[in-house]
């Protein structure tokens, strides 16, 4: 968890005057704010994913969830609320003119909306009252007073938050009471459930601390350190080689691998080892600019041989992006460099698709590749793209001459996926097409999905089309007129957020029934949508 997140939609104004990314994680009930720095920048692109923790979009968030942005800052699912259902226990969050309260499913009032901020959580709830936050259990009794900044929320656990005169975040731990643990003085912390270990990062030096909050060493070695936040009992450790960078002046280390009990499994020997992989079996390391796998006993899977990796080197579906390129800079359906779109002509570099054996499903000889399911991949070649099947063989191949579409984004959901094509004005327009690479709606909508993400588990699809909201079926039939000016995408429970013609807000299911009609004001869901009384 970094020092940088928040909850708080409240801080616009830091966010634009500190120039911050917001953005958000599938399944998680925060938004993020990201800063980037000069270290980051060498392994921006792989670093991304057009996608999501949390992921990439895809389900309730704050606000519209940005699938896969920056796996820098990417945390696990919320125990208590990484289900993608609109009602969590038959409860939603709701806003009534600028204040925050709770309903259930009939649409009664449940905690009156007195609050300037709520996050309800299933069990605990986390509150605003005057500018300050606390956590309240779900009889509205205080568990943490309000005296925070924030509070942010992983695995069950909490942290408070305090922010310093120069708006700069510091965060802390409490415990199942609500009693301070760990003291608000820290930039990064992160708690992993495994083995019940809390990693605090202040002034670049790590600190670990047991469920109670008592301080533990976990390296005694000699000039060895942790170096990051615990995963799956595992810590990254690092150890200084003497020499500076020269650039920056800053002194390199070399990481290794050690357990939650102190125990050196790997001897820091690699200049990089990245354990935030959303998939942590699959550990990607750098030794001497080539990138490889380690698994969780940091044992080499597959050895260093790639350029780059994409999105940190996640692994998708059991297949990861690997580059035989200098490095991967491209995003798909974008323009190319000059130099990027020489390298292209050559078939013996470029993308390609690996299996976690390290053996490549898709021949490392494309433009581009993208991991659309777990039997298909997008590819790109410098005059044509398709779709390719994990045994090679071609499913459909289109010249880019052929002008059907500019590009695929996304991935497939109930065998449809979302392309683009810009229209005479140079507008990007949306449509679908089918898993044979057929098209089955034309590139006429002005958005599908969210964010260009098919969210479609009960065959309702959100599309907007001259300014106003509906939703399709997987076969491109208009199922729910297209009557609204606002709509969310049909949650697991089969409920949706739409704003009608009069901008009131209601709840309907897929046959576009009203469940639950906004009352003195306008419903606000706030994992998903956040909007004023104009619909905006």
């Amino acid at each position: 968890m970094k020092q940088k997140e928040v909850n708080n939609i409240e801080q616009k104004n830091i966010i634009e005057e500190k120039k911050y990314e917001a953005y958000c994680q599938p399944g998680e009930k925060k938004i993020y704010l990201k800063k980037e720095e000069k270290k980051d920048v060498e392994y921006k692109s792989r670093k991304r994913e057009i996608v999501k923790w949390t992921t990439l979009l895809t389900v309730g968030i704050v606000v519209v969830a940005v699938v896969g942005i920056g796996t820098l800052y990417q945390y696990k699912k919320i125990k208590e609320a990484d289900s993608d259902n609109l009602f969590l226990n038959d409860k939603v969050v709701v806003k009534v003119r600028d204040k925050y309260g709770l309903i259930n499913k009939n649409g009664d009032m449940e905690y009156q909306p007195k609050y300037d901020w709520l996050v309800y959580h299933g069990k605990q709830t986390v509150f605003k009252k005057n500018g300050k936050a606390g956590l309240m259990d779900s009889k509205e009794k205080k568990i943490i007073n309000p005296e925070y900044d924030e509070i942010l929320d992983e695995n069950g656990k909490y942290f408070p938050v305090k922010r310093d005169e120069n708006g700069t975040y510091y965060l802390g731990m409490v415990d199942n009471s609500g009693k301070l643990i760990i003291p608000t003085e820290y930039e990064e912390i992160g708690y992993d459930e495994e083995s019940h270990i809390t990693g605090a990062m202040k002034e670049g030096k790590w600190f670990y601390y047991d469920e109670q909050g008592k301080e533990i060493s976990l390296i005694d070695e000699q000039g060895i350190e942790g170096s990051g936040e615990p995963r799956k009992g595992i810590i990254t450790i690092r150890k200084a080689t003497g020499e500076k960078d020269e650039v920056t002046q800053e002194p390199i280390y070399i990481y290794g691998i050690a357990n939650t009990k102190g125990e050196v499994l790997l001897e820091p020997k690699y200049n990089q080892i990245q354990l935030f992989n959303e998939e942590e079996e699959m550990i990607p390391f750098e030794e001497n600019g080539k990138w490889g796998y380690l698994n969780l006993e940091a044992e080499i899977v597959i050895k260093p041989q790639y350029n780059g990796i994409m999105g940190a080197g996640k692994f998708e579906n059991g297949y990861a992006v690997v580059s035989l390129e200098n490095e991967i800079t491209s995003v798909f359906g974008r323009d190319f460099s000059d130099s990027q779109d020489r390298k292209a002509q050559s078939e013996e570099v470029g993308y390609g698709i690996v299996n976690k054996k390290g053996e490549y499903i898709v021949q490392p000889k494309y433009h581009n590749v993208k991991i659309l399911d777990d039997e298909k991949f997008f590819f790109e070649k410098k005059f044509t793209w398709g779709i390719i099947d994990k045994d090679g063989k071609v499913i459909c191949e289109y010249d880019k001459e052929d002008d059907l579409y500019d590009s695929i984004t996304g991935e497939f959901c109930e065998g449809v996926c979302v392309i683009s094509k810009s229209n005479d004005d140079g507008v990007q327009k949306y449509g679908l097409i089918n898993e044979k690479g057929k098209i089955v709606v034309q590139c006429i909508y002005d958005e599908i999905g969210e964010n260009l993400e098919v969210v479609s588990n009960n065959d309702r699809i959100l599309v907007k089309k001259e300014q106003k909201y509906g939703y399709l079926n997987t076969k491109g039939e208009n199922v729910i007129p297209f009557e609204y000016t606002y709509g969310t995408h049909f949650f697991d429970d089969e409920y949706a957020i739409v704003f009608d013609a009069d901008k009131k807000a209601k709840i309907i299911d897929v046959e576009n029934k009203c469940v639950i009609s906004g009352k003195n004001g306008f419903m606000h869901y706030d994992e998903e949508v956040l909007m004023n009384e104009q619909g905006e």
